[in-house]
């Protein structure tokens, strides 16, 4: 019960919208837009290279 009269102000002021800054989430997602296609192009570069070097060397010494 404590903890819950704790949070109730961040839980009110979330309900009615003023916990979501528009421009600050608009931000996030094209952040978070931009890393996500450096990862893809990072990981599709480890794959080729993985395959070129499975090619170079098909039976590596375990």
């Amino acid at each position: 019960m404590e903890k819950e009269a704790r949070y109730q102000p961040a839980t009110k002021a979330q309900t009615l919208g003023e916990g979501l800054h528009p421009q600050r989430m608009e931000k996030l997602n094209r952040y978070e837009i931009h890393l996500d296609r450096k990862f893809e192009h990072t990981l599709a570069m480890l794959l080729k290279l993985k395959e070129l070097r499975n090619r170079a060397n098909p039976n590596p010494a375990e």
